[in-house]
């Protein structure tokens, strides 16, 4: 017997690289989302944190969080995440002068609450890499987009994995000069139940969108 909860709130929202020393502990909250947390407050251009419409609100997450920061209490602001629907963004941008390629690839990771239940985290990594003529600008060609689940959950599932992957991809211009990459999904996840029944939980669906030029 398989019953299956589905979400019915729909979420916009618009990696990982070495972390370095960019780390904190937590028993409440899961460990990488309190590493992106430091490197967030330690001002690091490679980790981000947006809101349901793709902004960042970083600059705000700040500051409302800086007490609960300066006291270590990482479950409060994990909870601040969870409540407004906010979006860790993790960037493996780089750029290789000598191939003329830039990889735009980011790790997003959404944390979701099932009927006031603990809170679950997953990341997924959305994928993209474009090759740009220095000379003119233009956009020459690119790889993706792909997406993948890059940080399970976990937590005991039976099984974990993102439903309903569409990607897409939209020119900014005819001059090819700036693109627009777009991920759809949501987060799918079984779980054990008595007597050999079986729970499945899904998250929202969202939409990542990742630019380059």
């Amino acid at each position: 017997m398989k019953k299956t909860i589905i979400a019915v709130l729909f979420s916009l929202s618009l990696l990982v690289s070495t972390i370095g020393g960019c780390y904190a502990f937590s028993e409440q909250v899961p460990d990488f989302v309190t590493e992106q947390i430091d490197c967030i407050y330690n001002n690091d251009s490679n980790y981000d944190i947006i809101n349901n419409n793709g902004v960042s609100v970083k600059v705000n997450f700040i500051d409302e969080n800086q007490v609960n920061y300066e006291l270590g209490n990482y479950e409060n602001i994990y909870n601040y995440i969870i409540d407004n629907e906010l979006v860790l963004v993790m960037s493996k941008v780089t750029v290789s002068r000598s191939s003329k390629t830039k990889n735009l690839t980011k790790v997003f990771t959404h944390s979701y609450r099932f009927n006031f239940e603990n809170a679950i985290t997953f990341g997924v990594e959305c994928y993209a890499v474009i090759r740009v003529d220095e000379n003119t600008g233009v956009i020459t060609s690119f790889s993706g987009p792909s997406v993948s689940l890059y940080l399970p959950a976990g937590g005991g599932a039976i099984s974990e994995k993102l439903y309903d992957i569409n990607t897409s991809y939209k020119w900014g211009s005819t001059a090819h000069r700036s693109i627009d990459f777009t991920y759809r999904y949501g987060y799918e996840r079984v779980e054990a139940g008595s007597y050999g029944t079986s729970t499945t939980y899904r998250t929202p669906y969202y939409t990542s969108v990742i630019h380059g030029e």
